[in-house]
């Protein structure tokens, strides 16, 4: 018998090319047939020209292409407004786009033309002025801070960029404090910066050291207007290897923070903390001069200690702290926990007498080279000396060299000009 076939208008192949066709439709027709459909090409279809100027079939295209088009954007951009939210919950949001800021404001110039570039920040949790911020600038590669140099001169050189990152990799000063080195740099003449500007730079090398707690000051601490006037008396413990414990008796000028006088002993007794001051007091001239004395109530400042202030007490008067919210010994006390930390803790000690050679062939000369920022960036010898601590002996050099400093930058041949 001979099969018949079902004839299909060309209206129905092209709609079908078109993907116009609805489900009935579809299901009325063979499934060989439509996969043969599938192959032609709908210009060759018979009457194509005739359905071409029928413009209800290519609008009714172009509105499903659209509704297809439209429901795939909404989807991606419910992800990426998922994603964009996680980011921002995390901090991790802003960093990014810092990162790759150039990459940002090309996106959103490109997109603006269709879409208000403020909706797009405000999904983005970005104001207007930062991103005209990173539109205005321009990347450097030999800037720390990625920013032109031309545009912002102000910036440090790269000369004295690597001196920093030279001094706070120097294992001389890895166990100074940061107001330490940054003064050394100023003693030493090889970059004059401000404070501020040192810190952001070190922040910027990313040089990182632990952060200690410090006590709040309840008290405005005791001062002195010159050297002599006021000195400090205290002990402090350490360990040798073999657990002996040793104690280290100091004496601390309030004025130029100077090590005076200094005992080490494996004994606390009253006479060793006596001979110290008899010392300082033989070595500095102090027995004609008018002296306060701070200490503790300690069992080494009594006896012999006690015995020898009655006998010079015209001379020297003696205040005990902590009896008093407002008299404290904080400053012998501080020095004491910091020679521990830069100096007595990094090393081991197998004998008295190594600790001894250590403390007086190699922390009391260092300690009395270091500049302090109490000092303003002297040292303790130098205002032993007779150098009164400046606070602006560095300001001068500093505003100089910021001068020097933008019109080198500005000199520079940019290859974006």
């Amino acid at each position: 018998m001979r099969t018949t076939y079902k004839k299909h208008s060309s209206e129905t192949k092209v709609k079908f090319q078109l993907n116009l066709l609805s489900k009935e439709d579809k299901s009325q027709i063979a499934y060989s047939t439509l996969n043969d459909w599938k192959d032609i090409d709908h210009i060759h279809i018979y009457g194509y020209d005739k359905f071409k100027e029928n413009s209800a079939i290519y609008v009714g295209h172009l509105e499903h292409q659209n509704q297809q088009l439209k429901a795939r954007c909404k989807s991606l951009l419910s992800m990426l407004v998922m994603l964009i939210k996680m980011l921002h919950q995390q901090g991790l949001l802003y960093d990014l786009l810092k990162q790759n800021s150039s990459a940002f404001v090309k996106t959103i110039e490109y997109t603006r033309k269709c879409i208000p570039y403020k909706k797009i920040l405000d999904k983005f949790y970005i104001t207007s002025n930062q991103y005209k911020c990173w539109k205005s600038s321009h990347p450097c590669s030999i800037s720390l801070m990625n920013l032109c140099r031309i545009t912002r001169p102000h910036q440090l050189l790269v000369t004295e960029v690597n001196t920093i990152r030279r001094y706070l990799n120097n294992a001389k000063y890895q166990y100074w404090y940061l107001i330490s080195i940054y003064y050394q740099m100023l003693n030493d003449g090889v970059i004059y910066i401000g404070r501020s500007a040192f810190y952001k730079y070190v922040k910027l090398l990313k040089h990182k050291r632990k952060k200690r707690a410090k006590e709040r000051k309840s008290n405005p601490g005791i001062t002195s207007s010159r050297i002599f006037e006021k000195l400090h008396m205290d002990i402090t413990c350490l360990r040798l290897e073999d657990y002996t414990k040793v104690y280290i008796y100091l004496i601390i000028d309030n004025f130029s923070r100077a090590v005076l006088g200094c005992k080490v002993s494996i004994f606390n007794h009253a006479q060793i903390a006596a001979d110290n001051i008899k010392e300082v007091v033989q070595k500095y001239g102090l027995a004609s001069q008018q002296v306060e004395l701070y200490t503790d109530g300690g069992s080494e400042n009594k006896g012999s200690v006690a015995e020898w202030l009655k006998k010079n007490e015209n001379n020297f008067t003696r205040i005990f702290t902590h009896q008093h919210k407002a008299i404290t010994n904080n400053l012998i006390e501080s020095f004491n926990k910091r020679i521990k930390e830069i100096f007595l803790y990094r090393h081991s000690f197998i004998s008295l007498a190594v600790l001894e050679k250590f403390i007086f062939g190699e922390l009391i000369p260092s300690y009395m080279s270091m500049p302090l920022g109490a000092l303003f960036g002297s040292t303790p010898t130098q205002v032993l000396k007779g150098k009164i601590p400046d606070k602006n002996e560095f300001k001068s050099r500093i505003a100089a060299t910021k001068k020097i400093r933008v019109a080198e930058n500005k000199r520079i041949c940019c290859i974006r000009n």
